[in-house]
């Protein structure tokens, strides 16, 4: 075997990212051959405020003549409260029982319930941490359990690509996902940036999706992940310092977290809001691997793949003239209007006119026809500068 064949192999693999690691480790997950860590039997989908078993769930499906709204995502999706973290903590240390940092406000799934009455079943399939390889292989299992009970799903939203874009030490989830112990090639070159899903791949992941929806007739919506721009790079919670874990490509990671947070404090300084500053404050939030939000690239990705497959798109307009916290309960999970924004947009789709949808569905079938020559006439432009 020669230098570059070499290959390195660890057992029981766990998230080195530390902001993934304490969103994985306090929360009720178990571990999945198939995808990694999922939600416990009995606790399979978020409630408003409780678990929901998908046996009970079934159940009231069939009993009724509701269509049905799966919303697949990670945990800006399930809903969850970093700062429930923290506060465990502290608890812990004095024998007090644990706070769920789930449950802690209302989704966009349970907003969706609010809109659209009593006709619609709206399922939250979150699972904290979670990208878009793991979501595509999460929804294989759910429709394979769904056509099982011969249960039609009318709906499919996606909401992935923060966690896609997150540094997780020098590893990429294909090569642990689903597989007993990680194989990976020790020639990558040591200045890259390894995240957990490459753009390429996370296009490919979110393509699958919408495919299997596509060949069981089901509609499909794509959200555009939401994450603050004035939040403080690499921190998980207010007022908490980031604790520097030694790994591969760690250093590359925190030197440019230094720089991120550098441009971050001096656009801070300008007290009046302008393009320039927001493009500062973006640009912060791009160099950030740290906390999981989503990547430029990733995200052009996402929102090309909408335009060539023909897929409606959730796009919400969040006021950034000041602090953008008040949408957000942290580093990048929406919450109030913000949520309440994705699910007006949601339910505004799903109430389309019958014609608009028989269109939409034809239009789906020939997605697949779609020339290279003119997907590439329908990316969207760039709208990320740089700035050092």
């Amino acid at each position: 075997m020669n230098e570059s064949e070499k290959k390195v192999i660890f057992i029981n693999p766990l998230f080195v990212n530390p902001i993934v690691t304490d969103q994985f480790f306090d929360g009720p997950f178990v571990a999945d051959s198939r995808i990694g860590h999922t939600m416990p039997s009995g606790k399979d989908f978020i409630g408003e405020k409780e678990y929901v078993d998908m046996e009970l769930l079934i159940q009231n499906i069939k009993k009724s003549d509701k269509q049905i709204i799966l919303n697949i995502g990670d945990s800006s999706t399930s809903g969850w409260n970093s700062n429930i973290v923290t506060q465990n903590r502290e608890r812990a240390t004095h024998h007090l029982p644990l706070l769920p940092a789930f449950f802690q406000y209302k989704t966009y799934s349970d907003y969706l319930r609010d809109k659209l009455g009593s006709e619609y079943i709206v399922i939250n399939a979150g699972v904290p941490a979670h990208t878009s390889l793991q979501g595509n292989i999460r929804l294989s299992l759910l429709l394979k359990r769904f056509d099982e009970e011969d249960l039609q799903i009318s709906w499919v939203s996606v909401y992935y690509g923060n966690n896609d874009s997150v540094w997780d030490g020098y590893r990429q989830d294909k090569e642990w996902v689903g597989k007993d112990s990680i194989i990976m090639h020790t020639n990558k070159p040591v200045d890259s940036i390894i995240m957990r899903v490459s753009v390429s791949d996370y296009e490919a992941n979110l393509r699958e999706i919408i495919q299997k929806c596509y060949d069981r007739k089901i509609n499909v919506i794509l959200i555009e992940p939401q994450t603050p721009i004035y939040w403080k790079p690499g921190t998980r919670v207010l007022n908490e310092e980031l604790e520097r874990r030694d790994g591969s490509g760690a250093k590359q990671i925190y030197r440019l977290l230094d720089e991120s947070r550098l441009i971050w404090s001096q656009a801070l300084k300008q007290e009046t809001y302008s393009d320039l500053k927001r493009i500062v404050l973006e640009e912060a939030r791009e160099k950030d691997y740290i906390l999981p939000r989503i990547k430029t690239e990733h995200l052009q990705r996402l929102r090309s793949l909408s335009q060539e497959m023909n897929v409606p798109y959730v796009q919400i307009a969040l006021d950034r003239e000041e602090d953008d916290i008040r949408y957000f309960i942290d580093y990048c999970h929406p919450i109030g209007d913000a949520n309440s924004m994705i699910a007006n947009k949601i339910a505004d789709i799903v109430l389309e006119p019958m014609s608009k949808k028989n269109d939409f569905v034809m239009k789906n079938n020939k997605a697949s026809e779609v020339s290279q020559t003119m997907i590439e006439d329908m990316r969207l432009p760039t709208d990320h500068y740089t700035l050092f």
